[in-house]
């Protein structure tokens, strides 16, 4: 599994370069992995692994696209998340293809 750069905070978990990691189970193996090492108040601990991935391929989706890369490469799981984003990333994950 890819080794990436982990900051979490009680409002968000910033994942550097998360475009590296595309498979979705390893998406969860790594999300898991920061759970692992974060106390209960950090934000990985806030929102589901499932609302995390979700976003987290709506990312890398932007970023295969080539859409907002510089923003797209890098990964903010945010607590609380705005009701629109949630919709939006939803949408989106949807066309990940893997």
């Amino acid at each position: 599994m890819e080794t990436l750069k982990v900051t979490c905070t009680e409002t968000n978990t910033h994942i550097e370069s998360s475009y590296k990691i595309w498979k979705t189970c390893e998406m969860v193996r790594f999300l898991v992995s920061i759970r692992r090492n974060a106390t209960p108040n950090m934000a990985i601990w806030q929102r589901s692994i499932r609302s995390q991935v979700i976003e987290w391929r709506a990312h890398n989706l932007a970023y295969l696209l080539h859409l907002y890369r510089h923003r797209a490469k890098d990964l903010d799981l945010e607590f609380p998340q705005k009701r629109y984003q949630r919709v939006c990333y939803f949408v989106a994950s949807w066309f990940y293809p893997w």
